[in-house]
């Protein structure tokens, strides 16, 4: 039952993340929220001058994020999503998810959204995805080589990150998963 919960909290915020990357239906939707939208700079002076005794930290330049720097990867793909189109993006991740036994092995390079699942053992991170509509997303997870912390070493949700790594497949609590391991990841 408790791993049943866990699966449940794992595809709830992955249909979340992809709701919330999806785009607005229409150009006044976007315009309300963009004249409610304040800067950084805003948020960041009202904080400071606020009343509360919190200090304010403000976020990392992204090329602090240890996860993030090294070398990008120049080497040979066995897929390569980042050189795809839209669509043809969404069907290879989609072929990945229903025919995993395929891609065992293979080196797979992709770039998407940086999300991030908080779990009661472990996290679990991912790159997500957006169809050819941007309407709807699909993530595969990564395990990075080498010892990360989270949320020190890892850029802010919604990041836009390349990752590469080696196809592998798991089971937690009896069910299939999908992930890229001694994967490497760095922000565009």
């Amino acid at each position: 039952m408790k791993n049943a919960r866990k699966l449940l909290c794992i595809i709830t915020v992955l249909v979340i993340l992809a709701a919330l990357s999806s785009c607005g239906s229409g150009g006044e939707t976007r315009s309300a929220v963009s004249n409610q939208a304040k800067s950084v700079d805003d948020v960041l002076s009202s904080a400071v001058t606020s009343t509360t005794s919190a200090p304010v930290v403000p976020p990392k330049p992204l090329k602090d994020y240890p996860v993030i720097t090294g070398e990008k990867s120049s080497g040979d793909y066995d897929i390569d999503l980042v050189g795809m189109n839209s669509t043809m993006i969404y069907s290879e991740v989609s072929d990945m998810i229903a025919s995993p036994d395929k891609y065992m092995g293979k080196t797979v390079r992709m770039r998407g959204t940086f999300g991030v699942y908080e779990g009661e053992n472990r996290n679990y991170y991912a790159c997500l995805i957006a169809d050819a509509t941007a309407c709807c997303s699909q993530g595969i997870e990564f395990v990075l080589s080498g010892d990360y912390s989270y949320p020190e070493d890892y850029p802010p949700r919604g990041t836009e990150i390349t990752v590469t790594g080696v196809f592998d497949m798991y089971r937690e609590s009896g069910n299939p998963f999908i992930q890229l391991i001694d994967a490497r990841a760095w922000c565009e």
